[in-house]
């Protein structure tokens, strides 16, 4: 610790560091895992009592580091030379300014000061609203990551509010000077695209984070800069060098995200003519070209004219992936600010007829977007830029899930006066955005029958998207049943990632259900996977026992179906031999193999109960039955079974140690599999078997 407060201690000018690059950035973690130890023992060692007084700084596993950050800054002087939270501090700023430092340590220490600030907004937000000019250095230099970490640290430090006061914006003339200066670097022109890029992260997070604290006004002497913004970002988005489109792609997105845009309406409805879908939900075969470039400074920007271009982009194909990723989700924080209708009805059409795209990654962004324009604010989706990504997700589920106790527990409680007065606004609200919700299931299911592969993969992405981010919503909860018969049809689709989304959507599905609407979908589900026929589903659309598999399907090879329906099949099968039917969801929870599910963005969509460490614990009791079958399963001469059934005894067990324990039941059940009139049964034991006895002495098997 001397040693610590000796190397922060003055200013670092010579821009040297204490250690080494590699050893700062060892040092930095380890003091990162430090801080969630003590989270963790603090909580062990007072859970008790402060959770009897609800007045525990950590409550949940999730978010350990984040209260135990704000629970140690309180009562904490930002000079005290005795806080280690400060040194910590300085330590970063040290690694921070070090022009010796490597480009990985400058995004770690970035990060680290992020999410300490963003813990500490009231004690570290004024501090660094001094420090204006240090940090806009950091808007030109190093990883583009990096960049934007530190222009969101920017948007900290320009404006912030204490629980239960007014905003506190940056002074006046300074704010001014800093967003004048950014936006002389908005030039299309300028050969350095560092600084268009800068100024792009730099305002979009200024102007962002203003919005958002002060309820989505501006000061007065910022409201003249905010077209000016727009419309210069506007130009930026077609720009040459694809970074910088992005960054001007994304700056349009936040600071649309608290407030609509500072342009005219208009144009919405000519514009959209070009996005209407036909009436079995196809795309139509038309390419929108692209509009016309406007003479600059000449004619006036609309919602019309922004919306189109960012579609024509969407849509065309030398448009790069990430670019096209970063457009849908503009659209959906655009939808977030703006309440207008007319707005929503024109980017909905056109991130429904994105439906073709074989990029799963882009699919579900554009689901993302779906769940914001469907749910608003409710939706899951619908977080605040600033907030580091990491915690975006969990704090928006945390929050979500304490609204809906808040209404469970205040529900009967509002006086009769009040209560009619907000009953009558609240229905007005619900019957609006019941109607959104409806048409965008019906639109999706429309999908989800296509003849199409790529749409019906699309579709089911899309409905998984819904389920994850709006669940709260009524329609959604009130459609439960008839979701599951839709994911339930694409279980045998021949595109593995359409199986593993729907087999991911009925966990989900399976878990928003309370304990009578979870026994009526087991029933449901158990009686699918052993009939091949679907429950009569009017409601969306599709013929009563439309069968899930094609007559005779299920009696072929199994590479005839692609082995999709073959492990749901033998996963049933599993949990009714057991007894246990509800286990089929645990089961699909564990055994998904693709690596989509390792990507940010499909990991968002693990089931939160099912498969976690007290689901597969409801398991292991039955782990003696369980691992003869699923080391046969895992042997099967269908690659994707064999797969599944592999994860899925990983997932629960080690493998290795479970089939020495019971090795008795595998042989005997791999014997008895040898013999099997089945022919796939019979090579599955004879593959498993010549594996189990591989390297086994004779006194083992004898």
């Amino acid at each position: 610790m001397d040693a610590i407060k000796k190397s922060t201690s003055g200013k670092n000018e010579s821009n040297t560091l204490p250690f080494s690059a590699d050893i700062y950035e060892e040092l930095l973690s380890f003091l990162s895992r430090c801080l969630l130890a003590n989270a963790r023992a603090a909580t062990s060692k007072d859970d008790k009592a402060d959770k009897a007084t609800d007045k525990s700084p950590v409550s949940d596993d999730l978010v350990l580091l984040p209260r135990y950050i704000a629970y140690l800054r309180k009562g904490m002087s930002i000079d005290s030379t005795e806080d280690p939270l400060e040194l910590y501090r300085k330590l970063i700023e040290e690694a921070m300014g070090s022009a010796k430092g490597s480009p990985n340590l400058h995004h770690i220490a970035s990060l680290a000061l992020l999410q300490l600030i963003y813990h500490s907004q009231s004690n570290l937000c004024p501090l660094y609203s001094q420090r204006i000019q240090w940090l806009q250095p950091f808007l030109y230099t190093g990883m583009k990551d990096t960049r934007e970490l530190c222009a969101k640290i920017l948007g900290y430090a320009t404006a912030w509010k204490k629980e239960g006061e007014e905003p506190v914006f940056l002074d006046q003339s300074v704010i001014v000077r800093v967003v004048e200066t950014l936006l002389g670097q908005l030039n299309e022109d300028d050969l350095n695209t560092d600084n268009p890029e800068g100024a792009c992260n730099g305002l979009g997070y200024i102007f962002c984070r203003t919005l958002r604290v002060n309820n989505g006004q501006l000061p007065p002497h910022l409201v003249g800069f905010h077209t000016t913004l727009v419309t210069k970002l506007f130009r930026l988005i077609k720009h040459r060098n694809v970074g910088v489109a992005i960054a001007a792609c994304r700056a349009l997105g936040v600071v649309s995200r608290f407030a609509a845009l500072p342009i005219a309406d208009e144009d919405l409805e000519e514009k959209s003519s070009a996005m209407d879908t036909s009436s079995e939900g196809e795309t139509v075969p038309s390419t929108p070209e692209k509009p016309k470039e406007e003479p600059k400074g000449s004619t006036k920007l609309t919602k019309g004219a922004l919306i189109a271009q960012l579609v024509v982009m969407l849509k065309s194909l030398s448009t790069e992936r990430r670019l096209a990723e970063r457009i849908a989700n503009t659209l959906g924080q655009i939808c977030l600010g703006d309440p207008s209708k007319a707005v929503h009805d024109t980017i909905a059409k056109a991130l429904l007829s994105m439906d073709s795209t074989s990029n799963e990654e882009f699919i579900f962004t554009v689901g993302e977007a779906l769940s914001c324009i469907t749910s608003g604010e409710s939706s899951t989706a619908a977080y605040d830029p600033l907030v580091p990504e990491d915690e975006q997700l969990t704090d928006r589920e945390e929050e979500t899930e304490q609204e809906e106790a808040e209404a469970s527990e205040s529900h009967g409680r509002a006086d009769s006066g009040n209560a009619d007065k907000g009953k009558e606004i609240a229905d007005k609200e619900s019957e609006e955005n019941a109607v959104v919700v409806r048409a965008m299931l019906e639109k999706i299911f429309e999908k989800l029958i296509s003849s199409q592969a790529n749409v019906r993969s699309s579709a089911c992405i899309w409905l998984l998207s819904l389920v994850k981010h709006s669940r709260s919503h009524s329609l959604i909860k009130g459609n439960l049943s008839n979701i599951q018969a839709a994911f339930s049809r694409l279980l045998s689709d021949n595109n593995e990632i359409t199986q593993e989304a729907a087999a991911k959507g009925l966990v989900l599905v399976y878990e928003l259900g309370d304990s009578s609407t979870q026994d009526s979908l087991v029933q449901e589900l158990v009686s699918t996977l052993s009939t091949g026929k679907a429950k009569r589903t009017e409601d969306i659309k599709l013929s009563a026992d439309s069968e899930v598999l094609p007559e005779g399907t299920l009696g072929k090879a199994p590479e005839a179906i692609g082995g999709g329906m073959s492990t749901y099949k033998e996963l049933c099968s599993l949990s009714s031999e057991l007894g246990q039917p509800d286990l089929i969801y645990r089961f699909m929870s564990l055994a998904s193999h693709h690596s989509l599910w390792n990507t940010r963005k499909g990991a968002a969509f693990a089931a939160k109960t099912l498969a976690s460490k007290g689901g597969a614990d409801a398991i292991k009791p039955f782990l003696p039955s369980l691992v003869p079958k699923l080391y046969r399963l895992s042997h099967d001469p269908n690659p994707r079974l064999a797969s599944s059934m592999k994860n899925m005894l990983d997932s629960l067990c080690d493998s290795k140690k479970a089939v020495d324990e019971n090795f008795d039941a595998v042989i005997k059940d791999l014997l008895e599999g040898v013999v099997s009139s089945v022919w796939r049964v019979r090579e599955a034991s004879c593959n498993a078997l010549a594996n189990l006895l591989q390297g086994r002495r004779w006194e083992h098997v004898y």
